[in-house]
């Protein structure tokens, strides 16, 4: 079977979106709380780190995980009619100011494949 490849970059302003709209529907921000800057790769464990304002004017840090900012990106694909294939493998890479969603579908020559056809 053929594989399928295919990279989708998302800037800093589309993160920040992505990350925002799923922490709130997650409950991990509240209404008063604003996004003041967002750090890629930048504390361990986490994947993205948002510094948010609260309403007394300091901050706190909201930290997500990997697996975490995937849903995020694939949940605002989905807001955008980006269309996703539902199995495919889905990995993550960063740059300074991006993120990098990779997908791939399909296999690599199986045993099946191969002799389908007759050798």
């Amino acid at each position: 079977m053929p594989e399928e490849s295919r990279t989708l970059k998302f800037n800093l302003a589309e993160l920040t979106d992505a990350v925002y709209d799923f922490a709130s529907r997650a409950g991990m921000i509240s209404s008063g709380e604003r996004i003041l800057a967002v750090e890629i790769r930048g504390a361990p464990g986490a994947f993205v780190t948002l510094s948010l304002g609260v309403r007394t004017g300091g901050t706190r840090p909201l930290r997500l995980t990997e697996p975490q900012t995937a849903a995020a990106l694939i949940a605002f694909c989905h807001r955008k009619k980006i269309p996703l294939p539902r199995y495919a493998e889905k990995t993550l890479s960063s740059g300074a100011r991006d993120v990098t969603l990779h997908i791939r579908l399909g296999g690599s020559g199986s045993a099946e494949t191969a002799g389908a056809h007759g050798a």
